[in-house]
C-alpha cells in the first residue's frame, strides 16, 4: 500500500503502530471530526488520505496536543506549530 500524501510504501505495522484515524485524532485534540475534515480540506492540517480513510501519524497529533499546553486548538495555533516543525 502507498500514501498518497509522499508516495511513501506503507505497511500494515507501521499503519498499526503510528497512524490513527480521524475520530481519535479528534479525541486527542478535543475538536469535532468534522473541524478535522475542514483543516485537512484548507491544508491547515492536512491528513494522509488512503483510499477514502483520512489518517495522522499519532506522534504529531501527540505533539500538536503538548504544544497547544492546555489551550483551545485553533488554526493560528496550528499554523504556528507546523511552522515550528518546518524550523526542525
Amino acid at each position: 500500500m502507498q500514501c498518497s500524501h509522499c508516495g511513501t510504501e506503507i505497511g500494515l505495522r507501521y499503519i498499526a503502530e503510528r497512524l490513527i484515524g480521524i475520530g481519535e485524532a479528534s479525541r486527542i485534540l478535543g475538536v469535532n471530526p468534522k473541524t478535522m475534515v475542514k483543516w485537512d480540506t484548507m491544508g491547515i492540517l492536512p491528513g494522509i488520505r488512503i483510499g477514502l480513510w483520512r489518517i495522522y501519524e499519532k506522534e504529531s497529533i501527540e505533539d500538536l496536543k503538548k504544544y497547544s499546553q492546555g489551550h483551545r486548538i485553533d488554526t493560528r495555533m496550528i499554523q504556528a506549530w507546523m511552522a515550528e516543525q518546518q524550523a526542525y
